[in-house]
């Protein structure tokens, strides 16, 4: 009797103490924490992420934050360079007036409104007193200007450049909740940023509803915790940028960006995976500030943005294949089975090519590049 009256007792503990967790993550009114609410109402930031004054080598920045995909902020890196001395909309305007713009609507960000192509002269004109913002890759004569981060400056970030772009506003925009299928620094040169940023492994939490894979929908200055439920137990941090400061985001790292001041001008510089650094690249080499000019911005091939453009094992293409599209172990060993044609356990470029040609579309491996603010 004693026995049977302990187990119904701890049975009652259990559910006494499954009850009470459930109404800790409530609200008075019945709804999780942070519904209706900005992304990241639900729970404190983590504090987790690294601040340097100092810059790493191109081989420490490797190792301890691209290799471990960790987000870490420079802070003041670019303070120094010609952008931030020169850039105004003066200096701009003469300059590179002329020059042709993407320009898009609304500074909320809203994937399916309108983009136009304007002369740079004409946004400056109007940027300040419209619902608007300028999102483009730099046009070739004003890469000149740009100048890179020493920690890229060797290893092999350089050879894999896939775009420069340059985000310009009055302020008050506000991006999707989204990841990108590159690696990235983003620098700000005037105004002020904030960055929500979740580690990727955390994919089963955040809902990527969009039909293209690579945002979700939800609305981050009111977040629908019902509809969004893992929005209400994910762990996220967050980054404030001021002017001169740059920020790290690593590979699928979801984020979400609100960018603040009457002036805002940032430049995000994207590469694609690297498998491994190339020590002979950085041998006899001073680490500086090099323009953008100096390099080529690649059109990746699928297969160069999945691998870095290296014949990869079997085990870890896998791996790498997992992590894109949060397949199962099973499902990626039942398409490497196919993929993998002479049995080697080797998947080369041919082998993934014959598989998902790049002049077709796969639903299944959606490898586009995709916009942030």
């Amino acid at each position: 009797m004693a026995s049977v009256w302990f187990g119904r007792n701890l049975c009652q503990i259990d559910i006494a103490f499954l009850v009470f967790l459930f109404v800790a993550a409530v609200t008075a009114d019945g709804f999780p924490d942070g519904h209706l609410q900005p992304l990241g109402s639900h729970r404190p930031p983590e504090q987790s992420i690294e601040e340097v004054d100092v810059l790493p080598s191109s081989r420490r920045f490797y190792d301890d934050y691209v290799s471990k995909s960790r987000p870490v902020v420079f802070r003041k890196a670019v303070k120094s360079t010609r952008i931030f001395r020169k850039w105004s909309d003066a200096f701009l305007k003469s300059e590179y007036g002329y020059l042709y713009v993407d320009v898009e609507e609304g500074k909320k960000e809203n994937r399916s409104k309108r983009l136009d192509t304007i002369p740079l002269a004409q946004f400056i004109n109007q940027y300040r007193d419209e619902d608007v913002y300028m999102v483009a890759t730099i046009p070739q004569p004003m890469r000149k200007d740009v100048e890179l981060l020493p920690v890229l400056s060797c290893g092999g970030y350089t050879e894999r450049l896939t775009d420069a772009v340059l985000w310009f506003s009055s302020g008050g925009t506000n991006s999707v909740l989204h990841f990108d299928y590159v690696e990235n620094i983003n620098c700000l040169y005037d105004g002020t940023k904030d960055f929500i940023l979740i580690d990727k492994i955390h994919h089963d939490l955040v809902d990527i509803d969009d039909v293209n894979g690579s945002y979700s929908r939800v609305d981050v200055d009111s977040v629908d915790m019902v509809t969004y439920p893992g929005l209400g137990k994910v762990p996220w941090d967050v980054v404030h940028l001021l002017p001169g400061d740059c920020v790290y985001i690593p590979f699928r790292w979801f984020h979400q960006v609100k960018s603040g001041g009457n002036r805002n001008v940032a430049i995000n510089i994207w590469w694609s995976l690297m498998t491994e650094f190339n020590d002979a690249e950085c041998e006899g080499k001073e680490a500086s500030y090099t323009t953008l000019d100096n390099y080529n911005l690649l059109q990746m091939s699928r297969w160069a943005l999945l691998t870095g453009g290296k014949k990869l094992t079997r085990n870890k293409f896998r791996d790498r294949f997992m992590d894109y599209k949060s397949m199962s172990e099973s499902e990626a060993d039942a398409l490497l089975d196919e993929m993998d044609a002479n049995q080697d356990n080797l998947i080369d470029q041919s082998e993934f090519e014959n598989t998902f040609p790049d002049d077709e579309d796969h639903e299944d491996l959606d490898l586009d590049l995709h916009e942030e603010l």
